[in-house]
């Protein structure tokens, strides 16, 4: 397949045979990879000729005929519906145009700051003085085609456009003749793309030299600004544009759909069909939006709506291809789908692909039209495939994998006004008029119809992805050595009272219960330990303390808790921490957490946390990140131990380093594999056994050599407090007596 170029020339052509070959020379000589595509409209003085030789030189042109001559307008839309560059622009076969200025035209495109741009002959220098009239006409029409676009345009009938070729290419022109200019800036401005304006020279010509457009084109362009200046183009647009366009304007009703939706909403939203953006704007605020459509129109206006938006990013989505599952590297909490399902032919294949890019746990919001019996015109005339059941829906979505938490009707009252416009009228939209009417009466349907009505015209479903099960193992084996005599054998740093009258295991033990219930969460300790943690821990169950016969290490103790936890919840994600580790913001932890929890159980990969540096320090061993696999999730390149100073400025300044501390998420059985090929000796790992075990730590044993390990950046004010430099930063006093013990 050949690349496309960035520019594709668009050139119509009809008796330009005095110009068109040094036209020609001059648009070859612009240095842009380019394409030139000329179409002559039936020419009768020779121009084909001289284009069919030069064709055969220069095979960066595309030489069109027309099969009968139809005029300006026509010969454009051919070469648009050819193009194959990034970006379409337009010229002239005559000289009035300067081709050196293409770079100067496209550069806001290139520096993606415009989708169209229009060079703008009265604000360029040098300028050769114009016909009095035409430069009168030229103003009159530029100011009536911004009169009804509501645009700044200096010159709207300028030949040099130039726009993104997909915007040009998603939009239907109907002009043949001259009226082409003005129906490009109604529907370009319609559509709100962003449109710059360039100054250009101009070189204009009189009728002698074979200018053509007259005092007839004039009113043909008056008459084609008003038509869809004033008047929407519908066949320009997706087939429910109308509607969504008018579902836009119902304030108060889209209030209500969110409303309903908004108890079931997450922070990692994917919202499907979103249109013009309406219901964006109240998901607005959240970590991350991720708005789709599958038309470029509907694209074209969210990028354009909120570009400036942080947190918002515009995306194409099908959920009719497996293409859609490109998109779970956002690992999304909530998907919404608001009037989406009803126009997919098989929309239980598409329940199955929203259930793939969710989290586990996460939820899927769905709004379809309601009863079967209201199928009529209006839903045929918006593209309804189907209206639902309660039964028929929850069905649906349970076979789609996922647990049925709400399901509700909505509207009621309006299912009269459906039935009467759809069985009676047989209308194939609802009126604008009945449209402003129903929007009125909302707060008042609201009020009668309370929060469970028996029946309605839609049906709101909330479907929760069935949640992994999900383990945590806090480590508090550790001795306590590094900070003697503070801490000592019988009562290591894990223990020891420092911070708001708790240890660091009791605050452990407390970050976790944000996310797991008491009974999910395990304690790896030595025999010696465990009293004192079911002491500090009175929620502990005692059958959870995984006690180790002898020390041996973190690989041993690791593989032992895996086990051990397999047998009692199967193959559940199992999160292990240390339990002698300060974190500033357990917020931001436990949306890290999360992250590994959700990425742990649907890949078979090992997963480990890393702590973004905040400094070169020695004393933390470093993880060098390689190349992303999922929004804020990367490769894990290799394990580095604990630098000398000058590596660890070094690994500062690479940006792609992150401090190692010591969290890890595994399925039992990623692990098994991993430790069946890299460390066998820990698979004969028992209480039994454990004295036979190795004692090496996690990181030598697994880690470093594991072949699939996935790694998620942190940043949430985290301390190993291994030093009482390290206590004192995070606010702990050590009497001075004490910093001065002998070790």
């Amino acid at each position: 397949m050949v690349d496309a170029p960035l520019l594709s020339v668009i050139i119509p052509c009809y008796n330009e045979r005095a110009t068109v070959a040094e036209l020609l020379r001059r648009v070859k000589e612009v240095p842009i990879d380019k394409e030139i595509i000329v179409i002559d409209d039936r020419s009768t003085d020779g121009s084909k000729d001289v284009v069919a030789a030069l064709a055969l030189q220069w095979p960066e042109i595309r030489h069109l005929l027309q099969e009968v001559n139809q005029g300006k307008g026509a010969a454009i839309r051919r070469g648009i519906d050819e193009a194959r560059g990034d970006i379409v622009i337009i010229q002239d076969a005559d000289l009035e145009y300067d081709p050196e200025e293409f770079p100067k035209i496209i550069q806001p495109i290139v520096d993606g700051h415009a989708d169209v741009v229009f060079g703008s002959r009265f604000e360029g220098y040098p300028r050769r003085v114009m016909l009095y009239w035409h430069r009168l006409g030229n103003a009159f029409l530029t100011f009536l085609s911004n009169a009804t676009t509501n645009l700044d345009l200096t010159d709207m009938e300028t030949c040099y456009k130039a726009f993104r070729r997909e915007v040009i290419q998603s939009i239907k022109l109907n002009s043949n003749r001259f009226g082409i200019e003005p129906e490009i800036t109604a529907k370009v401005a319609k559509r709100g793309y962003r449109i710059f304006e360039v100054p250009i020279s101009y070189y204009g010509r009189d009728y002698w030299e074979g200018k053509k457009i007259n005092w007839k084109d004039g009113f043909s362009a008056i008459w084609t600004i008003l038509r869809y200046g004033l008047f929407n183009d519908d066949s320009s647009e997706p087939r429910n544009f109308t509607t969504l366009r008018r579902r836009g304007r119902l304030k108060r009703y889209n209030r209500w759909i969110w409303d309903r939706m908004r108890p079931f909403v997450g922070q990692r939203v994917l919202e499907v069909g979103a249109g013009s953006g309406s219901m964006t704007r109240f998901l607005y605020g959240r970590e991350l939006i991720v708005a789709t459509d599958r038309e470029t129109p509907y694209i074209d206006r969210l990028r354009n709506a909120f570009r400036r938006r942080p947190g918002i990013i515009v995306e194409r989505l099908d959920l009719e291809t497996d293409q859609a599952l490109d998109l779970t590297r956002y690992s999304f909490d909530t998907v919404t789908c608001i009037n989406v399902l009803e126009h997919i032919q098989d929309d239980e294949a598409a329940l199955s692909r929203v259930s793939q890019l969710l989290t586990s746990g996460g939820r899927v919001i769905v709004y379809v039209p309601a009863d079967k019996s209201l199928f009529g015109t209006m839903d045929e005339g918006v593209g309804h495939l189907r209206r639902y059941e309660k039964e028929e829906l929850a069905g649906k979505l349970r076979s789609a994998g996922f647990e049925v938490e709400h399901m509700s009707y909505q509207n009621q009252l309006a299912r009269t006004a459906w039935l009467f416009n759809s069985r009676i009228a047989r209308r194939k939209a609802l009126p604008s008029g009945q449209s402003r009417i129903f929007d009125y009466l909302v707060p008042l349907f609201r009020a009668l119809e309370g929060e469970n009505p028996s029946n309605g015209l839609s049906i709101v479903a909330v479907g929760r992805k069935k949640q992994a099960s999900r383990a945590a193992v806090i480590l508090a084996g550790g001795a306590g050595t590094r900070l003697h005599p503070l801490s000592s054998d019988d009562n290591p740093k894990q223990f020891l009272t420092l911070f708001d009258g708790q240890s660091l295991l009791q605050k452990t033990w407390d970050r976790l219960r944000r996310l797991l219930p008491a009974e999910a969460i395990y304690i790896s300790t030595n025999e010696k330990y465990r009293a004192k943690c079911i002491e500090q821990l009175p929620d502990l169950r005692p059958e959870n303390v995984i006690a180790e016969p002898a020390r041996r290490n973190t690989a041993p103790a690791i593989a032992l808790c895996t086990f051990t936890i397999e047998q009692r919840a199967g193959d559940a994600a199992i999160a292990f921490l240390p339990a002698d580790h300060y974190i500033k913001d357990e917020a931001e932890f436990a949306r890290i957490l999360e992250r590994a929890y959700g990425h742990a159980a649907e890949n078979d990969e090992l997963v480990t946390v890393a702590i973004d540096p905040t400094e070169p320090n020695t004393g933390y061993g470093y993880l060098e990140l390689g190349e992303p696999i999922a929004d804020g999730i990367v490769r894990l390149r290799r394990f580095t131990e604990k630098p000398s100073a000058e590596r660890a400025t070094e690994f500062l300044r690479a940006g792609n380093y992150a401090w190692n501390a010591g969290i890890f998420v595994w399925r039992p059985s990623v692990f098994r594999r991993e430790v069946t090929r890299i460390a066998p000796a820990l698979l004969d790992v028992t209480v039994a056994t454990y004295e036979r075990a190795p004692s090496i730590s996690i990181d030598y044993a697994v880690m470093e050599k594991a072949s699939q390990v996935a790694t998620i950046r942190g940043a949430f004010g985290w301390s190993d407090v291994g030093s009482f430099e390290a206590l004192e930063r995070v606010g702990v006093t050590i009497p001075a007596s004490i910093k001065r013990s002998p070790a």
